[in-house]
Formats: C-alpha cells, structure tokens, sequence
C-alpha cells in the first residue's frame, strides 16, 4: 500500500519515500528488461474467494494487446480518441484504455470521476470516438432525460466497449435505436486471464471472438 502526504503508517510505504528510494537507485538505462518480468500486479474482486493478486508479465500485455487490437486498420492509427472514464487502477482501465490506446498513438480524454452531464460534454467538446463504459452508463444514456439536453447530432462516437456486467439485449436494442452510428462491442473482463476474454462486436465487422490463456497455453478461436 502507497500513502499519499507526510503521514507515516504501519505496514504501507509513504509515496515521497518511495520516490526517494527510486533516486537512489542510480541509473537503470541499461538494466535489461525481459517480455517474462512482471509489468503490473492489479488485484481480482474476489468473486470466488478473497482477492487474489494476478501477476502479469510483459509478454502477458503484449500478446493480449496483439489479439484485441488486430481489428485496428492502419488508416485510424493516432485518429482515435478514447474516453478514460474506468479507473485506471483497473485492468480494464490500464489496458484496455492506457496500453490500447498508446500502441495507436490515440488520445485519452481523462475523466476524475463519472456525471453524466460532464461525460456527454466530453464526449462531443472533444469529439470522442471511442468510450470503454459499463452497462450502468448505457442504462443512464438510454433512459435520463438528461440526454435530451444535449444536441446528439454533434457526436463524433463511433463505437463503446462495454464490460464488468452482461447487457441485457433489450437494453442493447434501445441504445441502438437512440444512437444508430455508435457501434456496440461487448467484452468479458478477467484479471487473471489479463483483459478481455472474450468479444463480440455487433453489427458489420466481428462477432464472437474468443481467446484464453491457461497454464502458459494460447487457445484462439472464433
């Protein structure tokens, strides 16, 4: 555990010592990185036991990156813009939003926290392209009045990700019928599988691909 500020407590490092210690370490230029070092430890929710730490190498980033983003033409490569609305603490958020988008040389735009007033400004005052949501927020935008403030003709979205919970297909008709040029992909979310498990992409272009990694073995299919 990081603390942040002056305060010292047991058990957890202080975020200004830390930084200390990393200058103290002298120079690292040279320190050889391997694809199987451990790149990031995010922590599973626990839905079958207590939380579990998930170690994940480079090579783990890497290989799913390479099966999600395959669908990626070269011509939309630094065109993307992407919503960072999910934490980026999250596996969803640091790969499926952080990694994703500066392997295509996107931008993020970076959200504190969700309002669905601020998130719609966000969308159209910079002209989002690509929003990573939950099906909360799909939810909202399908049924909150509050979306009839806004001139939906200004979006440039073109497409959400949607994870973290099944959508219900009824819920999925009304927001294709609210918002007819955004294209639907839903994922399956895993942190101990890394990201997306498995993806569906509604529409005209990919639909029911699914990969997994147990034990060191890549099993691809669609």
């Amino acid at each position: 555990m990081i603390v942040l500020g002056e305060e010292k407590i047991e058990g957890a490092v202080n975020w200004k010592d830390l930084l200390e210690a990393g200058d103290k370490c002298g120079d690292t230029d040279n320190e050889e990185i391997l694809q199987t070092d451990l790149c990031a430890l995010p922590f599973s929710s626990g839905t079958t036991g207590l939380q579990k730490g998930v170690m994940l190498t480079h090579r783990n980033l890497i290989a799913n990156l390479c099966s999600t983003l395959f669908g990626v033409r070269s011509e939309m490569i630094g065109q993307i813009v992407t919503l960072g609305l999910i934490p980026f603490f999250h596996i969803y958020g640091i790969v499926g939003i952080c990694c994703a988008t500066m392997k295509n040389k996107g931008k993020v735009v970076a959200m504190s926290r969700y309002d669905l007033r601020i998130f719609l400004n966000a969308l159209i005052a910079h002209e989002v392209s690509f929003a990573p949501i939950v099906p909360p927020i799909i939810l909202n935008l399908v049924k909150n009045p509050i979306v009839d403030e806004f001139d939906l003709s200004k979006l440039k979205l073109q497409s959400v990700m949607t994870a973290a919970a099944p959508l219900a297909p009824e819920l999925l008709t009304a927001f294709e019928a609210k918002f007819p040029n955004v294209q639907v992909q839903e994922v399956r979310l895993k942190t101990f599988m890394l990201v997306i498990t498995l993806l569906f992409m509604f529409n005209d272009v990919l639909i029911g691909y699914i990969y997994i990694y147990i034990l060191g073995l890549w099993i691809n299919g669609a």
